[in-house]
């Protein structure tokens, strides 16, 4: 994929620590590429130098200008673990907020790459605590909540067991015989179920044993508030596609 216009010459110029003309910095601002209309932050947080992305910033780049699927420049840089760009891009203001139009945000990002994100960034993952929020912790609506354990994590463990115990002793849960990994939440007020369904193995999204919430509404979300808070689970959330 070619760079736009000007692109390649207000970078050396910004590598060589020349200042460069104010039409070549208007050039490059207005410029996108044709396929994906990547502006060019987008382009140097995952192939530039943080010294040169430093000084974009400073020439007034927009940290939070999307392409056209809705991806930021801080979501590529995490997409493509350039944790150095992260670091530089969040130290200067860029949102965690935000969900492009496959449902993906930068902190779905992080959740996959759980194991390998720095220990400095690991504020910006999806907390247990975000359940509570009543709009949920983007700005889109949820499409499900996935409880999962980090190997580390100490008992109880995520299984059919403990699954079937807890849903015993909790009047708002509800399974049946004949689909023993699968339950509803009963809420007050609300005319449909949740479905949540256990996955000893886990799945395509959350490898280990997981539970799974199905389109959560901020009632149900408190109750897997106390759910995690049971399992000493992590929470991995999707978003509605934009």
């Amino acid at each position: 994929m070619a760079h736009a216009p000007g692109w390649i010459e207000l970078y050396e110029a910004l590598e060589a620590g020349r200042r460069p003309p104010t039409s070549l910095v208007e050039l490059c601002m207005a410029g996108r590429t044709e396929a994906t209309r990547e502006t060019m932050l987008h382009w140097y947080v995952i192939e530039g130098a943080p010294e040169v992305v430093s000084r974009l910033i400073e020439l007034g780049f927009d940290v939070d200008e999307a392409d056209s699927g809705g991806t930021r420049p801080l979501g590529s840089a995490a997409l493509l673990r350039r944790w150095d760009m992260v670091r530089l891009l969040r130290g200067a203001g860029a949102s965690a907020r935000g969900v492009n139009s496959w449902g993906e945000s930068y902190r779905t990002t992080l959740q996959g790459l759980w194991g390998e994100v720095p220990e400095d960034l690991r504020v910006d993952l999806y907390s247990t605590d975000d359940l509570l929020l009543p709009a949920g912790p983007e700005d889109s609506e949820v499409s499900g909540v996935w409880l999962f354990q980090p190997d580390s994590t100490a008992e109880p463990r995520l299984s059919l067991g403990e699954w079937a115990e807890l849903c015993e002793r909790d009047p708002l849960i509800s399974r049946t015989a004949d689909r023993p990994f699968e339950a509803f939440l009963h809420l007050p007020g609300e005319e449909e179920l949740c479905l949540c369904a256990l996955s000893p193995k886990g799945d395509l999204e959350v490898p280990g044993p997981c539970l799974r919430f199905y389109s959560p509404s901020a009632q149900a979300r408190r109750v897997i508030h106390r759910v995690a808070q049971h399992f000493s689970a992590r929470t991995y959330w999707t978003f509605a596609c934009g």
